[in-house]
């Protein structure tokens, strides 16, 4: 794995999930004997959605500027971000005015996360090799 790679997941991506997880601690401190609240209820919001969208658009800027060595790759890491751009936030606003469970929130920010990280990732990745 490539440093700048590595620098990306260090410090992009575990870094925006501190606030989720200090977050998960503050609510386990403030509940103390009574029964600890599901990890559904802190990313059960659509918090996840947002850092999506944020990371999905720092991976396109990236690659916006690079010479990828083919086109087709370009143009699939962009439209992927971007498809990642627009379900992160359609489902951050539908998950503000719906009833459903936490647990299909929690869900479903979890793969649209899984699925921005492997392309900003890639996005990442593919501007280091083409600025090589």
């Amino acid at each position: 794995m490539s440093p700048r790679v590595l620098r990306w997941l260090i410090f992009s991506i575990l870094f925006s999930l501190l606030p989720l997880g200090l977050d998960y601690l503050m609510v386990l401190a403030r509940t103390g004997t009574g029964p600890s609240p599901g990890f559904a209820e802190i990313i059960g919001r659509g918090e996840l959605c947002l850092l999506a969208v944020a990371l999905s658009a720092v991976g396109a800027g990236e690659i916006q500027g690079a010479k990828l060595k083919g086109e087709q790759t370009g143009i699939f890491l962009g439209g992927a971000s971007l498809a990642n751009i627009v379900v992160g936030i359609a489902l951050y606003v539908m998950m503000k005015s719906s009833e459903m469970p936490l647990t299909l929130h929690m869900t479903i920010s979890g793969v649209v996360f899984v699925s921005t990280l492997i392309v900003a990732t890639s996005c990442i990745a593919a501007s280091e090799v083409a600025n090589d």
